[in-house]
């Protein structure tokens, strides 16, 4: 199970609160610095055109509707 989350956090102190769902004893954590800015959210955009995976995503599905777009 995975819960994604953005907080803002005090005092260099984070609180999570994890839904009853959760059921093991363990969780793994991960923290990324999130820059707001215009700048990073233009550069996050940007990303996935050159992620080989996600072109492949893109490739296939171009596939799988060509017939349908000819009709």
């Amino acid at each position: 199970m995975a819960l994604e989350n953005l907080t803002k956090f005090k005092n260099s102190q984070l609180i999570i609160k994890l839904p009853n769902r959760f059921k093991s004893k363990k969780v793994c954590v991960s923290i990324e610095d999130f820059d707001d800015s215009r700048d990073g959210r233009i550069k996050k955009l940007r990303k996935p055109s050159n992620d080989p995976r996600f072109l492949g995503d893109i490739k296939a599905a171009t596939t799988d509707f060509e017939n349908s777009d000819n009709q």
